[in-house]
């Protein structure tokens, strides 16, 4: 599958449920562990100290672009600008931040 475009940002969409996304920002690092297409449960930043389920408002998690984060109970996040991204599957780990990996995602594209 394609995860990735242009080393630019990460299709969520195609990414399989128990996947596990590590996005660094400007100001802090987020743990998302996708459970469906907009369902998270994620932890880091300022405001998510404990694991949560959260929902993400779009597709695609894009280099210097911020992060929409839906939180239960509470308005939506906007994260601080992404300087790094990096995918864990079952089968296989990407880090947007190093570009070239054996194995990785990032040669499956």
């Amino acid at each position: 599958m394609n995860y990735l475009e242009q080393s630019e940002g990460v299709n969520t969409r195609n990414l399989p449920n128990g996947s596990i996304l590590t996005v660094e920002t400007t100001y802090s690092v987020y743990t998302l562990v996708k459970i469906n297409d907009q369902d998270y449960v994620a932890e880091g930043g300022k405001y998510i100290r404990n694991p949560v389920k959260v929902k993400i408002r779009k597709q695609w998690i894009n280099m210097n672009e911020r992060v929409e984060i839906d939180m239960p109970f509470r308005k939506r996040i906007h994260t601080s600008p992404v300087r790094n991204i990096r995918v864990a599957t079952g089968t296989s780990e990407y880090d947007m931040g190093s570009r070239d990996q054996e194995g990785t995602l990032g040669n499956m594209v």
